[in-house]
């Protein structure tokens, strides 16, 4: 009876992780667009990205469209910030016009995330390596964000941001 309960609270747990990972990465992923939607014209930018004078180590970038089309909806667009620099492509890029700029953590790889479940699995207490997740400011990665930029066709849209968690 005993080890059959303990397969079930295994089972449970490492359902509740495997939920909290599914919600993380539906809220990363939400907005993205469908093909089918509105057309709109999209932009390349890149640029450089750092947290209190040093380049940024993983991060995403999510540029909010801060005005709504025709049926009030607004594209969302992100990209990955790796070793202070991020570039997205026309095809993928951001609507022109102004948006909004979010910074979220770098999301977990798959590995991460089943070596954090079998360590889960275990009773370990140890942790998922720190160095995994960079821990950016919550101004800048709340809908509070205050970062705004204009982005244009027909031009470089560099967009370098100098974060800062002391202010």
């Amino acid at each position: 009876m005993r080890e059959k309960n303990k397969k079930q609270s295994a089972g449970a747990g490492r359902s509740a992780v495997a939920m909290a990972v599914g919600l993380l990465l539906a809220g990363l992923l939400s907005g993205c667009g469908s093909a089918e939607g509105p057309q709109v014209q999209r932009v390349a930018v890149h640029g450089k990205v750092t947290l209190d004078g040093k380049p940024l180590q993983a991060a995403a970038i999510v540029f909010h469209q801060e005005q709504t089309s025709d049926d009030g909806s607004a594209m969302v667009t992100h990209g990955m910030v790796q070793d202070g620099a991020y570039r997205i492509d026309v095809q993928n890029g951001p609507a022109v016009g102004l948006a909004r700029v979010e910074f979220r953590p770098k999301p977990l790889s798959r590995e991460e995330v089943e070596a954090a479940m079998d360590e889960s699995m275990k009773g370990s207490r140890r942790r998922v390596r720190p160095s995994t997740v960079v821990d950016i400011p919550q101004k800048y990665s709340a809908k509070a964000t205050q970062l705004r930029v204009q982005l244009a066709d027909g031009t470089e849209n560099q967009q370098d941001f100098q974060l800062d968690s002391k202010r």
